[in-house]
This record gives C-alpha cells, sequence and structure tokens, in this order.
C-alpha cells in the first residue's frame, strides 16, 4: 500500500468517526441551572456552530468557536429590554458563558461548564 493510500484510507475513517457523533443542531429548553429552576424561562436553538435563543428577559446570539462537543462560545450579543425578572437573565448567561462542554442525552441537552451544569430538554 502505497503512503497516498494509506492518507486517504485514515481520512475516510475520521469522518466515518465523525459521523456517528450526535449533532447538537435542535432547540432547547432550560430545565435547571445546577438544579435550580431560574425565574423566567429560557431557550437555545443549536444550527451548527450558531447558538441563538431567548432569556428570561431577552434574546441572544452568538456561535461556538469550538467543535462539538467541545464548547467556546463567543461573546454573546443580546437584546436590551429592561428586565422585570430578577436573577434569571444574570444567572443564565454568566453560566452559559462560562460552559466547556455540551453532551446529548435522552431528554435533551446538558451543558456543563468549571462551576455550572445547564439542563436542556428538547423541544
Amino acid at each position: 500500500m502505497r503512503f497516498s493510500d494509506v492518507a486517504v484510507l485514515g481520512l475516510l475513517l475520521m469522518a466515518a468517526c465523525a459521523q456517528d457523533a450526535p449533532g447538537m443542531d435542535g432547540s432547547y429548553r432550560l430545565v435547571d441551572i445546577d438544579g435550580a429552576a431560574i425565574p423566567g424561562t429560557a431557550t437555545l436553538e443549536i444550527a451548527g456552530n450558531k447558538i441563538s435563543g431567548q432569556g428570561p428577559c431577552n434574546a441572544y446570539h452568538g456561535q461556538n468557536r469550538a467543535v462539538w462537543p467541545a464548547v467556546d462560545l463567543s461573546p454573546l450579543a443580546t437584546t436590551r429590554r429592561a428586565c422585570i425578572i430578577e436573577g434569571g437573565e444574570s444567572a443564565f448567561h454568566a453560566a452559559l458563558g462560562q460552559v466547556t462542554t455540551a453532551e446529548r442525552n435522552a431528554d435533551g441537552l446538558v451543558l456543563v461548564g468549571p462551576d455550572h451544569k445547564l439542563r436542556f430538554t428538547a423541544e
């Protein structure tokens, strides 16, 4: 077998493995952060490397600069509506901003960072 044949075979095997990884694309609703519900509701939409959603008060969007399941979110762009729901918006954005890993499960999606775990159900 020539080197070029081995290289092509290696690329094909890597592509096959990458296709076996579960996709993260979908619509999700926040269940809890670290086991506790937050005031209001929050959603997350994943489409490729783009993320968006609605926090308890404001819409947001950004992108994952890593390859799923690794997470390295860009700074989130958000709307700036006044918020009468205390605590939910800031807790959600703070936890989302430090996420480093995504895991799909039977119920939906779990985002994990060094200090927080966000659980979402699939919609």
